[in-house]
């Protein structure tokens, strides 16, 4: 996919104390911000481009990388990670995809297995 794959452990995770895109897009979400809320903010998203790109990319990484889970909350931190776009583009996306998709394979396969024989 040419995601960056390269390790993270020099990645600093915390949400920054303002972060402007949860103030300035979801008020009234108390820190809970599920996929169909990102994909609603895009859509509705009208006072800059730049803030409706940020908002595509959040709508791709939620739908396309993390795309097996429905129901659960969005991390608040890549919404403060979009806010700059070159931190952004240089995460290592790969890894992170790569991680997730061998965790939900041993999920699936975990509780197949325990239903058979073998």
């Amino acid at each position: 996919m040419g995601l960056n794959a390269r390790d993270d452990n020099d990645v600093v995770k915390t949400l920054g104390k303002e972060c402007r895109i949860v103030k300035e897009y979801f008020k009234r979400s108390g820190g809970k911000i599920m996929k169909g809320g990102a994909y609603n903010a895009f859509v509705n998203c009208k006072k800059r481009k730049s803030d409706k790109y940020k908002l595509g990319l959040i709508v791709i990484l939620v739908y396309v990388l993390w795309a097996t889970e429905e129901n659960t909350f969005i991390d608040l931190w890549w919404l403060d990670l979009v806010d700059d776009l070159d931190r952004f583009e240089t995460y290592p996306w790969g890894k992170f995809s790569f991680e997730y998709t061998i965790s939900i394979f041993k999920r699936e396969m975990g509780d197949k297995l325990k239903s058979s024989n073998v």
